[in-house]
């Protein structure tokens, strides 16, 4: 019973180390910077929680499959007791008990409540996985078409891969949400879509940093057996991101997106190809470094405030660059 304990409570710790990385996330490195003015920044707060909410409030005892479960030499009771005691594994927990004994009979009702979002993200996620192994159809990533062309496998491949990173989805909220100011508002203002078109950007920059992130450990030596050059490799990651992309902003403000999402790709190339690292699904991607957000963030903003103040034509410069960065670092992923 201890060594099982035990084994859980490494690969609780694990997955924090794995949500710690997002400190390097351009989307939660934005919040952190908005919380300078809070009141700004608290629906932003409330999607990035939600959403990371999941993967904490999972149950430590889904890690260990069902059979395994039941082949171990454990009784009922020592069965009973590991199921308790890994109730105080799971990170949600020890954050409600924090804000028991920090905040008291003031958050009381605040802690009751993030117990009952944890029950109903288990029972969803439960659910959900059920239904899904009686039902496999009922995937969503079923349902992608087939693309045409010799990339398109690799696209339609790509586009599942993305729709496993939690930053897609906060750009979907965050879309979603425009997409309401936008058609419910008595007058939208042209600003307030530019701006939340900067935000769907920005939720999905990171994954520009980290586009074969996703691919498995072999994943490289797979590519370079293709015959494919690394440029059109490259491409097929760009055009599954522009996609998710063009989706997210066609209903806000599309060339001002579409010239901000051609930057963040230009940026996130170099450390794509030259540092890939694994990344953990249904997480928040991890950056590469601080920098390269910063850079990213600052030729996103001015990418998309080009387009939307001045010519839509000022798109075609930054194209040019994206294409350059395309073939440049396709030649070195060709040399690795």
């Amino acid at each position: 019973m201890e060594p099982l304990l035990k084994a859980l409570a490494t690969a609780t710790w694990r997955e924090l180390h794995d949500l710690n990385a997002i400190t390097a996330n351009n989307f939660f490195l934005f919040c952190l910077l908005l919380s300078l003015q809070p009141a700004s920044a608290v629906f932003l707060y409330v999607v990035f929680g939600l959403l990371l909410f999941f993967p904490l409030s999972a149950d430590p005892m889904r890690k260990i499959p069902s059979v395994r479960l039941h082949l171990l030499p454990l009784t009922t009771g020592e069965l009973i007791v590991v199921r308790i005691a890994s109730v105080f594994l799971s990170p949600v927990i020890w954050l409600i008990l924090g804000v028991l004994l920090w905040g008291g009979d003031r958050f009381r009702g605040l802690s009751y409540e993030l117990l009952v979002l944890a029950v109903l993200a288990n029972g969803v996620t439960i659910l959900g996985e059920r239904l899904l192994g009686a039902a496999p159809r009922l995937s969503l990533l079923r349902d992608i078409p087939e693309l045409p062309g010799a990339l398109g496998g690799l696209i339609r491949k790509n586009l599942r891969e993305m729709l496993h990173v939690l930053d897609v989805y906060a750009g979907l909220v965050l879309s979603a949400a425009g997409v309401y100011y936008r058609f419910f508002h008595p007058d939208p203002r042209p600003d307030a879509l530019f701006g939340v078109t900067m935000l769907v950007v920005l939720a999905l920059s990171t994954y520009a940093q980290r586009l074969f992130a996703l691919d498995a450990a072999r994943g490289f030596t797979r590519y370079l057996l293709m015959p494919l050059r690394g440029w059109r490799i490259l491409l097929a990651k760009d055009i599954a991101f522009l996609i998710v992309l063009a989706i997210l902003v066609a209903p806000l403000d599309p060339l001002p997106g579409l010239a901000a999402g051609l930057a963040v790709l230009a940026v996130g190339h170099e450390p794509s190809v030259m540092s890939p690292v694994p990344q953990p699904r249904w997480r928040f991607v991890a950056g590469a470094s601080i920098t390269h957000g910063v850079v990213q963030t600052v030729l996103m903003f001015g990418a998309g405030t080009a387009v939307s103040r001045f010519h839509a034509l000022l798109l075609l410069p930054f194209a040019a660059v994206w294409a350059a960065s395309l073939f440049y670092f396709g030649w070195r992923f060709d040399r690795r």
